[in-house]
């Protein structure tokens, strides 16, 4: 079955996996837009508060996002018969939750600045077709 992907890294599960893999993608959707719409706020907490207390709830944002990122990658890729297609496909998700824990992890605290435009990024990719999903993602598409 031949699968159209796009370059920009964000594809959802591929046609022909699992039927599970695709309802999780069309169930999880609309959740990850809403979780990275949460960068805007941790953004506005972290960056631009001088406050060590506003700063530290920016981070537990972060933390928060970077979590559930990671969770339904993870999770929709071992769904996937073809796990590495399925993170090739979306290697912008697999990107961002790999700088996402780099960030918290400290390596460079200015890139958190970087990990909320990518959040943003996500939304402004995802949003368009985010319930055209059923169509896209449905099992028998």
């Amino acid at each position: 079955m031949k699968t159209r992907t796009s370059w920009i890294g964000f594809n959802g599960v591929p046609a022909g996996e699992r039927r599970a893999a695709r309802a999780l993608g069309r169930f999880a959707a609309p959740w990850m837009i809403g979780i990275a719409l949460l960068a805007m706020p941790s953004f506005y907490l972290e960056d631009l508060q001088g406050n060590a207390l506003y700063a530290g709830w920016g981070l537990r944002i972060d933390a928060l996002i970077f979590a559930a990122f990671a969770a339904e990658t993870a999770l929709t890729a071992t769904l996937c018969r073809r796990r590495w297609r399925y993170l090739a496909a979306n290697w912008l998700k697999v990107f961002i939750v790999l700088v996402s824990g780099l960030a918290l992890l400290g390596a460079n605290r200015g890139w958190m600045p970087i990990v909320h435009l990518l959040h943003l990024l996500y939304i402004a990719l995802c949003s368009p077709g985010c319930w055209a999903m059923s169509a896209v993602c449905s099992p028998t598409a």
